[in-house]
């Protein structure tokens, strides 16, 4: 399961001279399908972003404008990094007072960490001090705390003002890229925290990693 860190080197790689440079075109396709972009017509600068399954709301990713969705802008790079479902990480808090996650406490130690980020037990919504360097949340600031269109009051970064939760001991667990709705607060670049419990908004994403 991808890392915090890992997601954050792909973040940096796509907003280089590696990738598209920019920030990715949202999936806003609401039936959660893959490899989509939303239309350059649909209002994406607030929360709700305009959303649905096809014309006239996106494009699949092989087209002009679905590659926008890429990281590298074409079709050989990662798609679905902004909007489409939450991606959960493996990147948790420790000594967490809630976790949904279905793990114990001795299990999550047995991890090596070379397949799971451990963040500070005292880390708060706003804890950006207690980033891990690269991981594409703390060094996002600074930050700011503003209500959006849907009337919900969120922590934004200055990257693009994409959602900014940390992580903490009663949401212990992150996810990343917003969903299908988040319009301008999804993004490469945002970061959410939730309990680690099974919702069929939130998916994951498989990475290999080396076993010795």
């Amino acid at each position: 399961m991808m890392k915090n860190t890992e997601w954050g080197a792909v973040a940096y790689l796509s907003h280089s001279i590696y990738g598209i440079n920019k920030e990715i075109t949202i999936n806003n396709n609401n039936q959660y399908k893959t490899g989509y972009a939303s239309l350059p017509t649909n209002d994406q600068s607030d929360v709700p972003g305009e959303n649905g399954n096809g014309s006239p709301y996106n494009d699949l990713w092989n087209t002009t404008n679905g590659v926008t969705a890429s990281t590298t802008g074409n079709v050989t790079g990662v798609y679905d990094m902004s909007g489409g479902a939450l991606e959960y990480v493996a990147a948790y808090v420790s000594e967490p007072k809630t976790d949904n996650s279905g793990f114990t406490k001795e299990e999550l130690q047995k991890i090596e960490t070379k397949f799971v980020d451990v963040y500070d037990s005292e880390s708060t919504i706003n804890g950006h001090n207690k980033m891990i360097l690269g991981d594409a949340t703390g060094e996002m600031g600074p930050f700011d705390n503003y209500q959006d269109g849907d009337k919900s009051t969120r922590w934004h970064n200055s990257w693009y003002a994409d959602f900014s939760a940390f992580a903490d001991t009663s949401y212990p667990w992150f996810a990343r890229c917003g969903s299908f709705s988040h319009g301008v607060v999804a993004g490469q670049f945002s970061f959410a925290r939730y309990t680690g419990a099974v919702n069929e908004g939130h998916g994951f994403r498989i990475t290999l990693a080396p076993t010795n």
